[in-house]
């Protein structure tokens, strides 16, 4: 068993510095490591050296098949079919699982859905954390909302990452009057 668990890490590590990803995903040892792995089980007639990662999120058909009477099947329509999930890639599923933790992160927050909505209908906006905390319509039944601008700036930044994942870009700016005013610049580029 350790001799099997050491020639694959010895087949992923002779392999790992052919690996080239075009677009790193966070974390990207880890998925530069996943490619590899692929690389290193890919069936003998595969001979290609490297992965192109042309799509960071590729729109994988990982759902429960159809004809599935189970109630969980119902329940989680993300969860992946035996056959799909086998014919994936280890990349594809980690992949796949960050795009939907990130849509799960986006829908149990209500200043990431507000932001979003607010998003929908323009491509850019900039002004400080207090304009936006003044734009943005907050849920009527929400008691997380927050209440001040550092609070919103604080959240704003715990929400990045997943918010990057549906087009939203956030990125932090100083004037360069004599008050430095934070400023806050929302970009929406289309999801990927």
């Amino acid at each position: 068993m350790l001799g099997a668990l050491l020639d694959e890490l010895s087949a992923v590590l002779g392999r790992l510095p052919h690996v080239q990803l075009d677009h790193l995903p966070r974390m990207a040892d880890f998925a530069q490591i996943l490619a590899a792995l692929d690389l290193a089980n890919a069936p003998c007639s595969a001979t290609a050296d490297t992965i192109l990662l042309s799509d960071p999120s590729p729109n994988l058909a990982l759902t429960s098949s159809s004809n599935s009477s189970s109630a969980d099947a119902a329940d989680a329509p993300d969860a992946p079919d035996a056959a799909d999930a086998a014919d994936a890639s280890s990349l594809e599923i980690y992949l796949s699982q960050n795009k939907r933790l990130a849509s799960e992160v986006i829908d149990g927050d209500a200043v990431a859905i507000a932001l979003a909505q607010f998003m929908q209908s323009r491509q850019t906006w900039l002004g400080t954390a207090t304009e936006l905390l003044s734009v943005l319509s907050p849920p009527e039944t929400s008691r997380t909302w927050p209440k001040s601008a550092q609070p919103l700036t604080a959240r704003l930044k715990r929400l990045s990452p997943a918010l990057r994942t549906i087009g939203i870009n956030i990125d932090y700016q100083r004037d360069t009057d004599k008050l430095r005013t934070r400023r806050i610049h929302l970009t929406a580029t289309p999801a990927k």
